[in-house]
C-alpha cells in the first residue's frame, strides 16, 4: 500500500523575499463574471501568445479567473511551459477551445 503523503500533492510553498529578488512578479487575470466563451477563448490566445513571446527568465506568473470565485489556476513560476499548460487548460474550460 502507498503511503498517503506520497499520494497527496505537495502544499505550494509562499514565495520568499529571496525567491522574489530580481524578478517581476505578474498576474494573468481573467474576469469571466460577464465574459462570452469567445471573449474569454480570445483573451487566453492572447495571454498564450504572451508567454511564448514575451516572458522573460525575470518573470514569475500567476494565472487567476474570477468568476462567482476566485481561482489561482498556476502560482507564481518562471516556468513557461507550466504557464503554458494552465492557459490552455483555462481556455479549454471556459472558451470554445474543443476539450
Amino acid at each position: 500500500a502507498t503511503p498517503a503523503s506520497a499520494a497527496a500533492p505537495a502544499a505550494p510553498v509562499p514565495l520568499t523575499s529571496e525567491d522574489a529578488a530580481g524578478h517581476r512578479l505578474l498576474t494573468l487575470l481573467f474576469d469571466t463574471s460577464s465574459m462570452q466563451p469567445e471573449d474569454v477563448q480570445k483573451a487566453a490566445d492572447a495571454a498564450i501568445k504572451w508567454v511564448d513571446r514575451d516572458m522573460s527568465p525575470a518573470d514569475l506568473v500567476a494565472v487567476a479567473a474570477i468568476g462567482s470565485s476566485l481561482q489561482i489556476l498556476s502560482d507564481f513560476s518562471g516556468d513557461k511551459e507550466r504557464v503554458h499548460a494552465a492557459l490552455q487548460a483555462f481556455s479549454a474550460a471556459d472558451g470554445t477551445a474543443p476539450c
